[in-house]
């Protein structure tokens, strides 16, 4: 499997022996090989990542906690939790450790975080992107 890496934007890919790449959902899992580097595994096809899970990822990665950071999505806790569950099964890894008392990052989780910004950045620019293709301020017709 070839490295993955930026495309254009913001958006992951793999490049494949063919010259081909892969999406993003399957270029976002990463792991920490013996020698401390990170190295990057393909995800399983199908994988679901929506916009929404990521913004629950950024907010509780940033908060730290999930109360704070329902709340700062006004949502209940419960939903919220079992958002980043989900995100984490469809990852097929662990992207917080948590206890009772403490919610932290994994070294997996904190390497996501700028891409999942990223992301969720040019997420927010769409509209304002449509809407400049539509004036031909931008694009080619």
């Amino acid at each position: 499997m070839g490295a993955c890496g930026l495309g254009h934007g913001v958006a992951l890919h793999v490049d494949q022996h063919d010259g081909g790449a892969l999406p993003l959902r399957q270029c976002l899992q990463r792991g920490i090989d013996a020698g401390g580097k990170l190295t990057l595994f393909e995800l399983p096809v199908g994988t679901g990542v929506t916009a929404r899970q990521i913004r629950h990822f950024v907010a509780v990665a940033e908060e730290l906690h999930f109360g704070r950071a329902a709340e700062r999505l006004g949502m209940t806790q419960p939903p919220l939790s079992q958002s980043i569950q989900a995100l984490e099964a469809d990852l097929g890894l662990t992207l917080f450790e948590r206890t009772r008392r403490s919610v932290m990052l994994t070294p997996v989780g904190q390497e996501w975080l700028p891409h999942a910004r990223r992301v969720l950045e040019e997420a927010n620019a769409l509209p304002q992107v449509a809407q400049r293709l539509s004036r031909g301020e931008v694009g080619t017709i």
